[in-house]
């Protein structure tokens, strides 16, 4: 795939992602299941007159940390530019 064009290769990619999506459907079922939030992680807090849940705020947090930290090492370090110098 390293000479293909770069749709071909997003079109691989497309196609391979739904055809595990679609094998992992067929083994657990398409069910959505609930999860409950950890005992430590169970409460609210209100701002602005509006409640949000700790977990929801965790999550996005958690979330959008990953991703600042993803960005850094894809721009920081030499793993992270594979691009020929």
């Amino acid at each position: 795939m390293q000479n293909r064009s770069h749709i071909e290769v997003a079109l691989v990619t497309l196609g391979l992602g739904i055809i595990l999506g679609q094998i992992i459907i067929y083994f657990y079922g398409g069910v959505a299941r609930s999860v409950d939030a950890p005992q430590i992680l169970s409460g609210s807090v209100t701002v602005l007159n509006l409640s949000y849940p700790v977990y929801r705020i965790f999550l996005i947090v958690m979330g959008l940390g990953s991703c600042a930290l993803l960005a850094l090492w894809l721009r920081f370090t030499p793993s992270g530019c594979m691009c020929a110098q």
